[in-house]
């Protein structure tokens, strides 16, 4: 950090692609965004992060009946995040949308930028990333969302999700109930993670 910088708290927040049905999904996060920033001392940096919800749900459709190849189809899953974020990032009226991987390493490496921005997945989860994660049914958006919030130093990492959310479930049931997916408990430390209904 430079001479005169003030660091930001950053914060992730991925928004469940189910979500994106919702009719009032853009002035939701706002809402929900304001008050939970409400009253902070320190600048936060919101970096927002978008699952398929139905276009995946179309692939999964596909790959019942042809059996496709699950690391390619893993591959043009992620691609297709791409849109879906950029849906979401025309319904936060003030957002940043991060769509290039120059865009996101300067965006990661500063210490100052606040605001709200949208994170598209493929700038910094692909085929040469060399992240790990299983290609296949078991990652979803919510594990590249934890990779995401690991890549940027994030304090704090939030699954917004249109379901029901049981007070105090822990990440192991919560996967046993498919609220998450059985990648995301074994990436997160627990104590930096919220699964929240969005109301």
């Amino acid at each position: 950090m430079n001479a005169g910088e003030t660091s930001v708290s950053k914060l992730v927040v991925k928004v469940g692609g189910s979500l994106l049905t919702r009719p009032d999904l853009g002035p939701a996060i706002a809402n929900w965004l304001d008050q939970r920033l409400a009253g902070r001392q320190l600048q936060t940096q919101v970096n927002l992060i978008v699952g398929g919800g139905a276009v995946i749900d179309a692939f999964r459709q596909l790959d019942a009946i042809h059996s496709l190849d699950p690391i390619s189809l893993h591959w043009q899953c992620v691609a297709a995040l791409r849109h879906t974020g950029e849906i979401l990032a025309e319904l936060i009226s003030d957002s940043v949308v991060i769509n290039s991987a120059a865009a996101f390493n300067a965006h990661r490496r500063s210490a100052t930028a606040v605001g709200r921005f949208v994170i598209i997945p493929d700038v910094f989860y692909h085929r040469s990333s060399g992240d790990g994660l299983p290609c296949d049914w078991r990652t979803t958006s919510d594990s590249i969302a934890a990779l995401l919030a690991d890549k940027i130093g994030a304090d704090r990492l939030v699954l917004l999700k249109s379901c029901d959310i049981p007070q105090s479930i822990d990440l192991s049931e919560a996967a046993r109930r498919e609220i998450i997916d059985p990648i995301f408990a074994t990436m997160v430390r627990s104590d930096r993670v919220e699964i929240i209904q969005l109301s």
